[in-house]
């Protein structure tokens, strides 16, 4: 069933403002290391804070901890303790006071969401000078289009790799467009998320690229790899499910929302791996064709 345009907007406005104003220019040889504060209450920042815990994945061993100020703050099963796989952390501190903001130290950027009725701008600049400060307003659509066909490519490309399905029909689209069908509303969002991700990936290489950061080939995709299946943990965890055994030859158990890959990357075996850079490499490819449509595979 489809949510209804409010929330889509509030999810497109979330999801949105972290491809934008993404946290890259944190990113240097040092450990990122960085202090968000939040400031509202309800679903847009139940969802600001989602995309920001499933989108700001930068380096494996970075520490970037959000900071959520408001009253009746609707965040309680995003701040569940649940493996982060680094140093990423949630505090809600309710409502802003000279005490809680003392605790926090240096504070390296503010959202406010854009409500008007629960706080004043002036109330960020208790954060200290120099704060990035931010107002987040709601889109005006959903902006879901241009990323679903994205999200429906990918999944098509996968099913291809490790499907049944075959690339090389003559109706592609209408087969595509049924293996989309098929799918439950979790595993579109997934594949969602890996587009949306790709966003940030992007922004990783092109930091790298400017810092003149070099390494092997393969170095820096075994890098990118660690990132993306930190970023698949991560939306299965906010999601619900938990690390699960393997029964008989499946790892994933969708009634008991479990997974035996929700593991350290270091843990995962060789095949595991390589299906994570599976995922970076088709959307490489994706990502091409959006450039340059005319091209044929």
């Amino acid at each position: 069933m489809r949510k209804n345009m409010k929330n889509d907007r509030i999810d497109a406005s979330a999801e949105r403002y972290w491809i934008d104003h993404s946290l890259i220019s944190h990113y240097h040889a040092n450990p990122l290391r960085v202090n968000v504060v939040i400031i509202g209450s309800g679903a847009d920042t139940d969802r600001l804070l989602y995309y920001g815990l499933l989108y700001n994945i930068y380096k494996a061993d970075q520490s970037i901890i959000y900071h959520i100020y408001g009253n009746s703050v609707d965040s309680t099963h995003i701040c569940t303790d649940f493996d982060r796989m680094n140093g990423d952390k949630v505090v809600s501190h309710g409502n802003i006071s000279e005490n809680n903001v003392r605790q926090i130290g240096t504070v390296d950027r503010v959202v406010i969401m854009d409500r008007g009725e629960v706080f004043e701008p002036s109330e960020a600049g208790s954060f200290g000078e120099g704060v990035e400060i931010h107002r987040l307003r709601l889109c005006e659509d959903d902006g879901t289009s241009e990323e679903e066909k994205l999200a429906m490519e990918l999944n098509y490309q996968y099913e291809c790799l490790y499907g049944s399905e075959n690339p090389d029909v003559s109706d592609r689209e209408e087969r595509k467009r049924l293996c989309w069908e098929r799918l439950s509303d979790f595993a579109k969002a997934s594949n969602k998320a890996a587009v949306g991700y790709h966003n940030l990936r992007m922004q990783i290489i092109e930091r790298r690229k400017n810092l003149r950061f070099e390494c092997p080939q393969w170095e820096h995709m075994e890098m990118l790899s660690e990132l993306e299946h930190i970023k698949w943990c991560r939306f299965h965890f906010l999601n619900g499910w938990k690390k699960g055994e393997m029964e008989g030859e499946k790892g994933k158990n969708e009634k008991k929302k479990t997974h035996s890959s929700l593991i350290p990357y270091a843990e995962l075996s060789r095949e595991e791996k390589d299906k994570d850079r599976e995922v970076i490499e088709l959307m490489f490819r994706i990502g091409e064709r959006k450039s340059h449509p005319n091209i044929v595979e």
